[in-house]
């Protein structure tokens, strides 16, 4: 068995199919786009996100439940995952409170017996699906 002929025959058919591969997803693009544009669905854009304007302060608010010290590294994710999506949104730090943390209620199974889907579940479908 000649190996110079097999070792070429192997690259010539890696550089063959990853080639084809290339051109295959330009063309999905290409088409993806020029259906996009013609169904009228482009991509929005979001708005510039810029300096906040001078907000009210926040009317004084129920006090808040202390929370054991022992879940203060919980509140401290919590919050800071609260503030990164307001902030996506468009809200500045002041626009917002975080005023209690609580578990969340236990789903239950429907008359049908399907389990329902939680919130981030629902939230991460929607967000796929877009």
């Amino acid at each position: 068995m000649d190996w110079e002929f097999v070792l070429s025959l192997t690259v010539t058919g890696l550089v063959v199919v990853f080639a084809v591969l290339v051109v295959l997803d330009i063309i999905i693009k290409i088409a993806g786009g020029a259906l996009d544009r013609a169904s009228g669905r482009g991509r929005k854009k979001r708005p510039k996100i810029g300096p906040a304007p001078a907000a009210e302060p926040l009317p004084a608010a129920a006090p808040v439940k202390a929370m054991p010290e022992e879940n203060g590294d919980v509140v401290a994710v919590i919050s800071a995952a609260v503030a990164y999506m307001m902030e996506a949104e468009g809200y500045s730090a002041g626009e917002y409170r975080v005023t209690d943390i609580r578990p969340a209620k236990r789903l239950r199974r429907s008359a049908a017996g399907a389990k329902p889907r939680s919130e981030w579940s629902a939230a991460g479908i929607r967000n796929a699906l877009r």
